[in-house]
């Protein structure tokens, strides 16, 4: 009976599995590829580990333990992947083209952590830009976003 009420009027245990599921594939996803951007310079300092952190804590509602521990495992993800399109892929999977656009302006706010853009962290976000499907000017708009949130700290 309470199974027919929750189906009824909310989401059942497998929706909630799936959604838990999804969301984690993404901030996975998400999360290792701001580990990538944040190589792309060979300078993984702590200042991008700290951006990394705070990013995942904003977009993702977690606490500092949470981020920690997402970044944990994004890097070890990071070191064992073979490429970067598992990582898309997941995104692309589990959001909108909305969620999708905040993933890029995370990866603008990770590579101007240290105040200086790479031309090798630029090349890495075009690239993912196309990957996860968003337009050059969404990409631009989340730079500028990123940009402006960078100048409000």
């Amino acid at each position: 009976m309470l199974k027919k009420f929750k189906k009824f009027f909310g989401e059942s245990n497998s929706e909630v599995t799936n959604k838990n599921i999804i969301d984690d594939k993404l901030k996975l996803g998400a999360a290792a590829l701001l580990v990538e951007a944040a190589l792309m310079d060979e300078n993984f300092d702590d200042n991008e580990r700290l951006a990394i952190t705070k990013v995942l804590m904003n977009y993702f509602n977690l606490t500092e333990q949470e981020s920690d521990l997402l970044l944990t495992k994004a890097e070890f993800e990071q070191e064992k992947a073979i490429d970067i399109y598992r990582f898309t892929q997941s995104i692309n999977d589990a959001v909108s083209i909305s969620d999708r656009k905040q993933v890029i302006q995370m990866l603008w706010e990770v590579v101007y952590a240290d105040g200086i853009l790479d031309k090798y962290e630029s090349a890495l976000i075009r690239q993912l830009t196309g990957l996860l499907h968003i337009t050059d000017s969404e990409s631009a708009e989340a730079k500028r976003q990123a940009l402006k949130a960078r100048s409000q700290k």
